[in-house]
């Protein structure tokens, strides 16, 4: 609730604000369209990363747009050129590796850079996982993501969020 209200109050000074926090916040309060809406304008600006065109993955898989969903992955994965990562979280979720490659892709780095992998390997495995109507394959993977302890990514705070979230 705090993170909406400070975007909110940023949105007034600049209505061109884009905030994935925000659109993080939406999707799993369940406002797809502002989620789209904020994610959307993420898109493109200079603080704007990797996860941007994920997470517009997610929420458009969300919502049943499974097109829009595969085509911001193949836009994302196009503008990370030869970067060898996240190329392989791009290629999970385009469904072109297995989750026993992913995570093997995620073992190369030194082990912090190996948790901070884990981490995002595991919220997206496990949030594919949610949205495919998997959810005991979502509850270990979010579950694993959050035992990284790596609490300054937001996969970290997405897999606590949807766990909050999720049916005992």
């Amino acid at each position: 609730d705090g993170a909406k209200t400070a975007v909110e109050r940023a949105l007034k000074l600049d209505p061109g604000y884009g905030s994935p926090s925000l659109a993080m916040a939406d999707y799993f309060n369940g406002a797809l369209d502002p989620a789209v809406e904020q994610i959307g304008r993420s898109e493109g600006k200079p603080a704007a990363d990797f996860r941007v065109a994920l997470w517009k993955a997610l929420i458009l898989r969300a919502e049943g747009n499974a097109a829009g969903a595969d085509q911001a992955l193949e836009a994302g994965a196009g503008a990370l050129g030869t970067a060898q990562w996240p190329a392989p979280l791009f290629d999970f979720m385009r469904g072109k590796i297995s989750e026993d490659k992913l995570r093997l892709a995620g073992k190369s780095g030194a082990p912090r850079e190996q948790a901070e992998k884990l981490c995002q390997i595991d919220f997206y495995i496990g949030e594919t996982a949610f949205l495919a109507g998997n959810k005991d394959g979502a509850r270990k993977a979010l579950r694993d993501a959050v035992g990284t302890r790596i609490f300054y990514y937001p996969e970290y705070v997405a897999a606590n969020a949807r766990q909050a979230r999720m049916n005992p």
